[in-house]
């Protein structure tokens, strides 16, 4: 259990976004309805519409595209960053 503490972490942490996105959503979805004049719907209605879908694969998609970026950085600012130089304690003039 020890060893894979880190991982049950993200692994929750996960769990608990998508739970919160579920609700989230399915509340905004129902004030959307009821704002047009139709009745609000079930949650496991709500999971199986498009509003979900869609909701769902926009903040996948977000991710998709800021990964790549990520991974690059390190090589991006090892190349960019000069190497330390001693400084010197008479200056040139």
């Amino acid at each position: 259990m020890y060893r894979n503490s880190l991982s049950i972490v993200f692994i929750a942490l996960f769990v608990i976004a998508i739970g919160a996105q579920v609700y989230f959503g399915w509340q905004e979805h129902n004030q959307e309805l009821v704002e047009l004049g139709a009745p609000s719907i079930a949650l496991t209605t709500y999971l199986t519409s498009g509003h979900f879908f869609r909701q769902l694969l926009k903040i996948s998609k977000a991710n998709f595209y800021r990964w790549p970026y990520m991974l690059y950085l390190p090589f991006r600012s090892g190349r960019l960053v000069p190497p330390s130089q001693k400084i010197s304690k008479n200056p040139k003039k």
